[in-house]
């Protein structure tokens, strides 16, 4: 992030999973499909993944639910802590984890193997 400040930074993050967190609050309210696909038109690879519980996950649409769940965890809990560089740690860390879930779930770290 090339943001000067940590307040900047900070300000940012929440911005976008607030953002992030609307979406997913609008996708998890409507009807489900009974199909979800990647951008490149694969299906989502549901397998070997668990709810934040330790459930197992079947479907696409429980997987979406759990992420909306874990997004909800992550913000609620990055708005409990009152310190800057706390937060801000916390925040991107959480980020990271999402965006390699997302990457494995979607066959991107796969197409990124099979470029190299």
């Amino acid at each position: 992030m090339e943001v000067e400040s940590k307040t900047s930074q900070l300000a940012c993050i929440i911005g976008f999973l607030r953002g992030f967190k609307g979406r997913l609050n609008r996708v998890c309210d409507s009807p489900f499909d009974s199909k979800f696909s990647n951008e490149h038109g694969g299906e989502l690879k549901i397998v070997g993944e668990e709810t934040f519980i330790g459930e197992k996950i079947d479907t696409s649409e429980e997987f979406i639910k759990d992420f909306h769940n874990r997004i909800d965890t992550v913000y609620a809990t990055a708005m409990e802590e009152e310190q800057e560089l706390p937060r801000l740690a916390y925040l991107v860390g959480a980020l990271i984890g999402l965006k390699s879930r997302l990457n494995r779930v979607c066959g991107i770290d796969e197409l990124i193997r099979d470029r190299s």
